[in-house]
């Protein structure tokens, strides 16, 4: 695992130093603080913490609703200012969230029918407060992630029916609770080209990036569309089109190629561990890092709505990073601990 999460990490460098060179030196500074966390939560026994799954749950639904008592950032509430340091509690909240739900669902020696609607009140209090951030991107990772959860726990076919009337029957409300840019953003997903001052802006201009790099691409620091900045958020939400315009079609495969290694790496671990609560937190950290590299490729390449997700280990942002390196070394961790247990007996 910790091969293929450097290597993403120095493509990272490689991309931010050639777009964004002023941020170069943060964001190495980001991902040494990320290695040096992955380490020692590698040999951290997490398994220690498994009782307090609630108290962790409460510090997560606190950290997000302080949030609203901080000064709206281009209008919306989602950093929070603690002794001098600003980070995004929603990032931190993932593997929070996570943990506190392999702990519910571990706690359960039979999970039956009517267990869902606890599982289901448990994870909508985090989901709309993030939500009403607003935060649509992320709101969507923990839909997802719960989603996958679920799936886990093996239910028969009827439960799926039944949820899938469930959203059908919320979905107007959560439609409405969208802020107008969000509704925005979907909409001119259909039709971009009809909103090219508009919302359709970053969507053309994205396609126009990784259309211009074709096979090998332009070379580093020669992305006009990232460079010239007609490419908003380009070392964020929309690095991966920078990325591709810079180093190619070639370029793009060998990333995507480094996170299907990172996946299939984590799925290996499921075979490694031998408790629930452990599957369940390596099959929601799995969940997590998936759909934020589907979703965000796929609104780069114009596949999807522009929702706002940044691309794990690689966009540029301290709370991303360093939270996603401390999800991936609880994982390690969890595998280390039952391997040294196994090889003790």
């Amino acid at each position: 695992m910790k091969k293929f999460i450097f290597l993403i990490s120095l493509l990272s460098l490689l991309a931010i130093f050639s777009i964004a060179k002023e941020l170069f030196y943060l964001q190495l500074a980001w991902i040494i603080i990320g290695f040096i966390s992955f380490f020692f939560l590698s040999k951290f026994k997490t398994h220690n913490l498994q009782p307090f799954w609630p108290f962790i749950y409460l510090l997560t639904i606190i950290l997000l609703s302080a949030v609203f008592f901080e000064p709206e950032t281009r209008g919306s509430h989602r950093w929070l200012t603690l002794f001098f340091i600003r980070f995004q509690p929603s990032e931190f909240a993932k593997p929070l969230i996570i943990f506190s739900l392999a702990g519910l669902f571990s706690s359960f020696a039979n999970i039956r029918f009517k267990n869902i609607f606890l599982f289901l009140a448990f994870f909508l209090i985090p989901f709309f407060l993030i939500l009403k951030q607003p935060d649509l991107g992320n709101a969507l990772v923990y839909l997802f992630i719960f989603a996958v959860l679920i799936l886990a726990l093996n239910f028969k076919p009827h439960f799926f029916i039944l949820v899938a009337v469930i959203i059908l029957l919320t979905s107007p409300i959560l439609w409405n609770n969208l802020a107008p840019y969000q509704k925005a953003r979907l909409t001119s997903f259909f039709t971009p080209q009809y909103d090219i001052s508009g919302e359709g802006y970053n969507a053309l201009q994205a396609l126009i990036a990784v259309g211009s790099g074709e096979t090998f691409g332009r070379g580093f620091g020669q992305g006009t569309q990232s460079r010239l900045r007609f490419l908003p958020e380009r070392h964020t939400d929309f690095i991966f089109s920078s990325f591709v315009e810079e180093t190619g079609f070639i370029g793009g495969f060998m990333l995507l190629v480094l996170y299907l290694f990172l996946f299939l790496k984590i799925v290996s671990y499921l075979r490694d561990v031998h408790d629930s609560f452990s599957r369940f937190f390596i099959i929601g950290i799995f969940s997590q890092i998936f759909i934020q590299v589907f979703i965000n490729c796929g609104m780069n390449l114009g596949i999807l709505p522009i929702t706002g997700i940044t691309l794990p280990l690689f966009s540029y942002g301290g709370s991303s990073i360093v939270s996603t390196f401390v999800s991936l070394g609880i994982v390690n961790g969890m595998r280390e601990t039952d391997q040294q247990t196994i090889a003790i007996n």
